[in-house]
């Protein structure tokens, strides 16, 4: 696999993982990313969790060198992100931050795409 191709899969996986556990830990500028409004606590614990998932199974392929099952981990991006993405663009209405919540939804399911 392409060196490059390599870093920002590590990159996009430190990233999730920071992010899942700012939501986890329910840090403040971390939980204001999330652009629904009235999302619980409990929610917000439920999309870290998410967040450590991927960025756990990103990492594991990379580190043990399973390039191949990187494949599954683009087929993930697309099968979450490009339902979101519709979803998301569906319900803006003019908002501007779920407009671009569902832009950078729509970044991630072409990263997906791209892997493959």
């Amino acid at each position: 696999m392409d060196r490059v191709f390599r870093s920002v899969y590590f990159i996009v996986a430190i990233t999730q993982a920071l992010l899942g556990l700012g939501f986890a830990l329910q840090i403040t500028f971390i939980t204001q990313i999330w652009p629904l409004p009235n999302t619980s606590p409990l929610s917000l614990i439920f999309i870290g969790s998410i967040f450590m998932a991927a960025a756990a199974s990103t990492l594991w392929c990379l580190f043990f060198g399973e390039n191949g099952s990187l494949a599954g981990v683009n087929l993930d991006y697309i099968a979450i992100f490009a339902p979101l993405t519709i979803y998301f663009f569906m319900i803006a209405n003019g908002n501007g931050t779920i407009t671009m919540f569902g832009v950078v939804l729509l970044l991630g399911t072409l990263y997906g795409a791209l892997g493959l």
